[in-house]
């Protein structure tokens, strides 16, 4: 089974936590981040990468500039 890394951001799209976990496909993987962020709480974004490539990426709108 594929190795996944996760990287968890806060409201700055900083890098807070990074987790390591096991998903059949890119679907799968992407379903588990949605479980954990929704059971962790406290991150604005994510981003998901196997073997080095960004698989998805889901960060926090920076606020325009008025």
């Amino acid at each position: 089974m594929p190795t996944y890394e996760c990287c968890f951001l806060d409201h700055n799209n900083q890098i807070v936590r990074t987790e390591v976990l096991r998903a059949s496909s890119d679907l799968d993987a992407h379903r588990e981040v949605m479980t954990r962020m929704t059971r962790v709480g406290g991150f604005s974004g994510y981003e998901l990468r196997f073997e080095g490539h960004k698989v998805v990426v889901e960060r926090a709108a920076k606020p325009s500039a008025a």
